[in-house]
């Protein structure tokens, strides 16, 4: 009675470790693929099972998508109820937010990793792994450019510059400029601040032969962006930054901007310019202009770092800032005008 019960059981055993999912894979019920092809939104996928009877077995299939925390989570489970099975790539399959992105190494493009599970009375029998490519490629540049007419005196694009960036990215539908801001409000940058945040900045692009195009008219020299594609399954950051002093071609500008912070390029406010705003003396700069007008002042410092930000309606006291060169950023709340100086104290 043992001798049968185990032949009984191994019989019953080999039977369920043959029944498999074939690694053909019917897309879009026309051609088929293996399961190294890479399936990009809209494609239907069928799954087949291999098994001759599949009405007297308990089988259940599941697709599951890898999550950052590399465990996988199901998207779709349903019971067999024929040699075949399946379901079609869509956004509203995948909406979690902690989808795992999968990137390769010369590669742009960012994927989905999903398997597919095959079980019989809750036991794994067979899985099949596959890759999804759904959300834009990373942005590639092609072309930058930064131009404007540049003022020697502030050392700055007074009616600002034009940013054009010329870039690749598959699959896009909609872009954003996001501009790199320091948490600190410096002025200018030479460099990432170790602590920012992004400006999300909503532009248009134009379709080129094998790229698309921005063009942005409010950029300054001293400033970092990334180009953030998007379409119906999310959105992907460029790795690239571009660093807007990087793009002055003109070596005269360059050379302006490059001693932008030495106490010889820098020059006192002219009176008539510092009367618009605030007058100062003896350490206490004081507000001029029509009466209840209130002024938002911001101080940097040579580094470009902001040493004051504050109100001023009267008086403000700066007696305690070191001597030096600073630039000063005057914003008429009411008008909302602003002026930009640099005054030695």
């Amino acid at each position: 009675m043992r001798i049968w019960l185990f032949i009984t059981f191994l019989m019953s055993t080999m039977m369920s470790s043959a029944q498999v999912l074939d690694k053909v894979i019917v897309v879009n019920n026309s051609y088929e693929v293996m399961t190294e092809h890479t399936f990009v939104d809209g494609d239907s996928l069928k799954f087949s099972v291999i098994c001759d009877d599949v009405v007297n077995h308990n089988f259940e299939w599941e697709a599951c998508i890898e999550i950052q925390d590399n465990s996988f989570m199901s998207l779709i489970k349903r019971h067999v109820t024929s040699n075949s099975f399946g379901f079609s790539v869509s956004p509203s399959l995948f909406t979690q937010s902690n989808i795992k992105r999968i990137e390769f190494q010369n590669d742009s493009c960012i994927y989905y990793h999903t398997k597919v599970f095959l079980y019989e009375d809750a036991v794994v029998l067979d899985s099949l792994s596959l890759h999804i490519n759904v959300l834009p490629s990373k942005p590639k540049f092609v072309r930058l450019s930064l131009d404007g007419i540049f003022d020697y005196e502030d050392c700055c694009y007074n009616e600002l510059a034009e940013l054009r960036v010329s870039f690749t990215s598959n699959s896009m539908d909609q872009c954003y400029l996001a501009q790199i801001r320091s948490t600190e409000d410096s002025l200018y940058l030479n460099q990432i601040p170790n602590h920012y945040v992004l400006t999300y900045i909503p532009v248009t692009s134009v379709e080129e032969a094998y790229y698309h195009s921005i063009q942005y008219k409010n950029a300054d020299w001293g400033q970092f962006y990334q180009i953030i594609s998007q379409n119906k399954y999310g959105s992907v950051v460029s790795e690239e930054i571009i660093q807007t002093t990087d793009l002055i071609e003109d070596i005269s500008i360059r050379d302006a901007v490059e001693h932008y912070y030495t106490p010889t390029f820098i020059k006192n406010v002219h009176p008539e310019t510092l009367a618009r705003c605030i007058s100062y003396k003896n350490g206490v700069l004081y507000k001029t202009g029509s009466e209840g007008s209130v002024f938002s002042i911001s101080i940097y410092d040579s580094k470009g770092q902001q040493v004051i930000s504050s109100l001023i309606s009267d008086l403000l006291d700066i007696s305690f800032l070191p001597k030096g060169i600073y630039v000063i950023k005057c914003i008429d709340i009411n008008k909302d005008s602003e002026i930009t100086f640099k005054m030695s104290i």
